[in-house]
């Protein structure tokens, strides 16, 4: 970031949770104490395997922040498993069905296109049935 800060995220030590549910639970967005330390160090060596330098993070003293987010995704199994799911990037954009609109937007680089489609798709059948 401009102000000097680093962003990582290495996958599965990101992952501290799954669900099948429709509506995530109630997890913990911002680790603490033992939680935050281990997350950190899992990030470092993950990322640390693939590009070294970043393993000498482990001995910078400066804070860590260690916060998360929900990604959604369809699928009913992790990522490791090769016929998971959620390798299926292809598969994406705006499912409809009479009225019912679902839009996998597969990375959030395409979330603008997908929303715009979603809009023109349903704009002219909200004006008809008015």
């Amino acid at each position: 970031l401009d102000d000097g800060q680093v962003v990582l995220s290495w996958y599965p030590a990101g992952r501290v949770a799954m669900s099948h549910d429709v509506a995530p639970p109630d997890w913990p967005r911002v680790l603490h104490g033992d939680d935050a330390a281990r997350m950190r160090t899992a990030m470092i060596d993950g990322l640390g395997g693939v590009f070294p330098p970043l393993l000498a993070l482990h001995d910078d003293p400066a804070p860590a922040e260690v916060s998360a987010g929900v990604i959604y995704a369809r699928g009913q199994t992790d990522v490791h498993l090769a016929d998971s799911g959620l390798h299926a990037r292809a598969a994406i954009g705006r499912y409809s069905q009479a009225r019912w609109h679902s839009v996998d937007p597969g990375k959030w680089t395409t979330c603008p296109l997908f929303a715009m489609d979603t809009a023109d798709h349903i704009l002219p059948r909200a004006r008809a049935a008015a």
